[in-house]
């Protein structure tokens, strides 16, 4: 049901990542779109803190409490 593009979007919508479609995507597509990223340190920078909002700490501690209470 398309799920990984879903989640790569969320990450895009939130300014964590830039997505690339498979069929739409060769060599120089990502080539470009590395070197793009490369070449703007701000916006690299800016995309980490983003990512970094939407990460969810200790989530394999988080997964272990939960299975151990329905065990």
């Amino acid at each position: 049901d398309n799920h990984q593009e879903k989640n790569a979007r969320a990450l895009e919508n939130a300014g964590a990542a830039v997505v690339l479609l498979e069929n739409e995507c060769d060599g120089k597509l990502i080539y470009q779109t590395v070197k793009n990223l490369l070449k703007n340190s701000e916006r690299l920078r800016q995309m980490g803190k983003n990512a970094s909002k939407l990460a969810k700490l200790d989530a394999t501690g988080h997964i272990y409490q939960i299975l151990k209470q329905l065990a």
